[in-house]
């Protein structure tokens, strides 16, 4: 899909369905040239569509603050903790997840330290039925960013809602693969502290995995942070 910004912003299109299969692959034949998001928007302000207008909106702008050698180039979704964003690392090529949480939740100081050092123990570990974390650190602005594997696929809240109950069969292949990264979690010492459907992936070998996990409780202060 060209560049990866143009495929990053297809992939989270796709992701958010606001275009289908098809229409992703016209659309990165017609952008294949733009090499990052400033290109993009750019090249998508030209047009005055309503799909041109909602893509201009998945893209960074100018409203994040730097993260050394990661670039977020599309966004997968904002929610009361944090944005998610679809990015590259020092490669550029290798597509990750990077989270910015809200000042609100994590404020930066003390419990941006406190967070980087909960997570510390977390990184690089390869788990089966857990999305690895990769590293964690402070942006910028202060505020806390962990970066995550990117898992192709969608979360059991969005199944749910596009394909509606599961099967009984797969719904308890899928609680048992879920039990199984919380045995995972529970080896590395660690509790879940936000296990819902929207925390539950679906990869594309149909296997569920966890994902924002153990960041509920500090590990050096045992006790629930405040907001959370």
């Amino acid at each position: 899909m060209g560049s990866p910004a143009v495929s990053a912003l297809m992939q989270v299109a796709l992701r958010r369905r606001l275009v289908d299969a098809e229409r992703a692959v016209q659309l990165a034949g017609e952008l294949a040239d733009c090499a990052n998001p400033a290109a993009l928007s750019t090249r998508l302000a030209v047009h005055h569509s309503p799909e041109s207008i909602v893509l201009r909106e998945l893209l960074p702008g100018g409203r994040l603050p730097g993260t050394g050698a990661y670039r977020p180039l599309a966004c997968l979704g904002q929610g009361r903790t944090a944005s998610t964003w679809l990015g590259v690392g020092v490669d550029g090529a290798k597509a990750l997840v990077l989270k910015f949480y809200h000042p609100s939740r994590i404020k930066p100081g003390a419990e941006v330290e406190l967070f980087v050092r909960d997570v510390a123990p977390l990184i690089g570990k390869e788990h089966r039925y857990l999305v690895g974390y990769l590293d964690a650190f402070a942006a910028d602005d202060g505020r806390a960013v962990l970066v995550q594997q990117y898992v192709a696929g969608s979360d059991l809240a969005a199944r749910s809602v596009i394909k509606g109950a599961m099967p009984e069969a797969k719904a308890l292949t899928v609680l048992r693969q879920a039990s199984k990264g919380l045995i995972e979690l529970d080896h590395l010492g660690v509790v879940h502290g936000m296990l819902h459907p929207g925390n539950v992936l679906i990869d594309s070998d149909h296997r569920a995995r966890l994902t924002d996990y153990g960041l509920a409780f500090g590990r050096t202060l045992q006790s629930v942070r405040q907001g959370w």
